[in-house]
């Protein structure tokens, strides 16, 4: 990238000779869903990152440099209705944006109508698909280690946009929990936190590398193998997840699985549900069911 270059969307180069912005604000939200509690106020659990979105303001001078056309210009990549990847002059990849909106204002005309200033806004937000695939690895690889912490982020390939497979499970919805809700209406788990949990940790499983020692070794506890575990997500999701959650790993198994940040919450769906089966022994059925559907998958 040339030295001159202040940032890069797409094939478009904001610099002094084309677009130049002065201001750059970002606004990142994170999720959190209120938990009622019986006697104690409410508290919170955290669901998510939302929306990270990027407004860039700057000026044209059409009559020095760059000419009339470049806020055109960046309304026909708006037009294509496809994310656009963020790059800064600094070479960092920042991954895939959308444009929400631009806007501009002429300003000084002269006779024919022509500006001698267009001061221009631009509004972007960081495309997040629901298959997990959410960018270049430059910018999700330190995303993901601040989310997973150090030993989850060992385990986890960043995704990857342009290798994206179709096919992926879809997210749980609150509606499919099926047999679980009344073990998490019990233990005061919203449907749609615990539906939400569950599919980042399906997430998880379809990302862990298929030659992951430390993942292996907790699979191994319960007969189970990494291809197993994955094969199981592909037929039963949900099921396969809570089976997995109520067979003796611990919270270090986890944690090592799914990751840090998702082990609290994981955990509390584990209880929970152990605590609706009422036995070990309905437990052990529970895994050798799953361990069929894996031989028959």
């Amino acid at each position: 990238m040339a030295t001159d270059i202040m940032m890069q969307l797409g094939n478009f180069q904001f610099s002094i000779g084309t677009a130049a912005y002065q201001e750059l604000r970002r606004n990142v939200e994170y999720r959190w869903a209120e938990l009622n509690r019986i006697a104690h106020r409410p508290s919170l659990q955290f669901v998510g990152v939302g929306r990270d979105e990027i407004e860039l303001r700057g000026v044209i001078l059409p009559t020095f440099q760059g000419g009339i056309h470049q806020v055109d210009i960046l309304r026909t990549y708006a037009q294509k209705g496809k994310p656009q990847t963020l790059t800064t002059g600094r070479g960092e990849n920042w991954g895939p944006w959308c444009v929400l909106a631009i806007t501009d204002e002429q300003r000084t005309m002269t006779f024919k109508g022509t500006p001698l200033k267009i001061e221009f806004t631009l509004r972007l937000s960081y495309y997040g698909p629901d298959d997990g695939s959410t960018g270049s690895r430059g910018y999700v690889s330190s995303t993901w280690s601040n989310l997973l912490g150090k030993q989850g982020a060992t385990l986890i390939t960043p995704p990857d946009i342009a290798t994206a497979k179709s096919g992926v499970v879809p997210p749980v919805k609150a509606s499919q929990l099926g047999s679980l809700t009344p073990a998490l209406a019990a233990a005061k788990i919203p449907p749609q936190v615990a539906a939400s949990t569950l599919t980042k940790a399906i997430q998880q499983v379809q990302l862990i590398q298929k030659d992951a020692t430390a993942a292996a070794t907790v699979l191994a506890q319960v007969s189970m193998t990494v291809s197993s575990l994955k094969t199981g997500i592909a037929h039963d999701p949900v099921g396969t997840i809570s089976r997995l959650l109520t067979s003796g790993i611990g919270q270090a198994g986890i944690r090592t699985l799914f990751g840090s940040d998702l082990a609290g919450s994981l955990s509390q769906i584990g209880a929970a549900v152990q605590v609706g089966q009422g036995t070990v022994q309905t437990v052990g059925n529970l895994l050798a069911t799953t361990a069929r559907g894996v031989n028959h998958g």
